[in-house]
């Protein structure tokens, strides 16, 4: 039986400096392969050794996403295992497991059965690492037949613009682009349009410099204080509520790879005062899909909640949520 690691990003990385013992590493993001990671050159799961397929080969795997990746990749020979070398919260089953009532309790708040449906079935599909059930949303992320951009909109995550653009297109009055990886904001900028304006930013709780690990999943992937292994810069975060302090917030979408509560925390003020559209991802850790749901009740209860999911894989979770009060 051969081994190979299926994951090239820098979660794989970590996984070589830890000792994973394997003869390739392999993975079918294009922007992966040919990266240098330990001793190999990533290459595709096609590329490994006829041979070796024909006397068997096992993906191990470092991470979530990797495994419906891998999944979709499997062919006659092959099969994959956890490795169980990482410390990570973004596949822990037993969190999973433990965390059923409150995914529960999350479920029944919300406005109708088809986003209690997606929940659950989002849920169960990371316990069970298996991509077969999930049903893609019948409606384009950030557009919620119940949930529209209006008025002034907070894009938290805007990366190159495109969200933002859709926002004016659906009847954003403006979109304020937030974008903190400078790379990313140049582009942005130099891609803008009326009424799209970028604000080179992170989004949290509080204003502070912290440090972002570019790189990821793909190349959009930046994280605010991880510990994942790769080239970073610092960056200015700021918060929701300094950002909105004159002005009123008629729509915020945060796509903003696992700040979601921080920023949701930063931006508590804004969402009373003003009662905002809500399109919040829930999906860059586990225990978002029930966390986002409390976190956007307790700033205001008196919030209809919808879940949407926009993939086929476990990314693209969404709470949408509206406020008539």
């Amino acid at each position: 039986m051969h081994h190979y690691l299926f994951g090239g990003g820098e979660l794989g990385c970590l996984a070589m400096a830890k000792g994973v013992q394997v003869e390739g590493v392999v993975d079918v993001v294009p922007n992966y392969i040919g990266r240098t990671v330990g001793p190999f050159t990533c290459g595709y799961p096609w590329d490994i050794p006829r041979d070796h397929m024909a006397e068997g080969v096992v993906l191990l795997i470092a991470h979530e996403a990797s495994a419906f990746a891998a999944a979709a990749c499997l062919t006659a020979g092959m099969t994959y295992q956890w490795l169980d070398v990482l410390d990570l919260d973004a596949f822990d089953s037993a969190l999973l497991v433990n965390s059923q009532p409150e995914l529960y309790r999350a479920a029944w708040s919300l406005a109708d059965d088809e986003s209690r449906d997606t929940l659950c079935k989002m849920f169960y599909a990371r316990l069970f690492h298996d991509p077969k059930d999930i049903v893609v949303s019948g409606y384009e992320r950030n557009n919620h037949p119940e949930v529209r951009p209006r008025g002034v909109c907070i894009d938290g995550g805007a990366y190159l613009g495109k969200s933002a653009r859709e926002m004016l297109e659906r009847g954003a009055d403006r979109v304020i682009a937030c974008e903190p990886a400078m790379a990313a904001f140049s582009e942005l900028k130099q891609q803008c349009i009326d009424g799209v304006d970028p604000w080179c930013v992170a989004l949290g709780d509080r204003a502070v410099s912290q440090r972002l690990s570019i790189g990821g999943w793909d190349e959009r992937s930046n994280r605010l204080d991880t510990n994942l292994v790769g080239p970073g810069e610092t960056v200015s975060v700021g918060t929701i509520d300094t950002i909105a302090a004159t002005t009123p917030i008629g729509f915020i979408a945060l796509n903003i790879e696992g700040a979601e509560l921080e920023a949701l925390k930063g931006g508590a003020e804004t969402i009373r005062r003003d009662r905002p559209g809500l399109a919040i991802s829930a999906y860059h850790k586990p225990s978002h899909l029930w966390e986002v749901i409390e976190a956007i009740k307790a700033i205001c209860s008196d919030y209809h909640l919808w879940v949407g999911h926009h993939s086929q894989y476990y990314t693209a979770t969404t709470v949408y949520g509206r406020c008539d009060a």
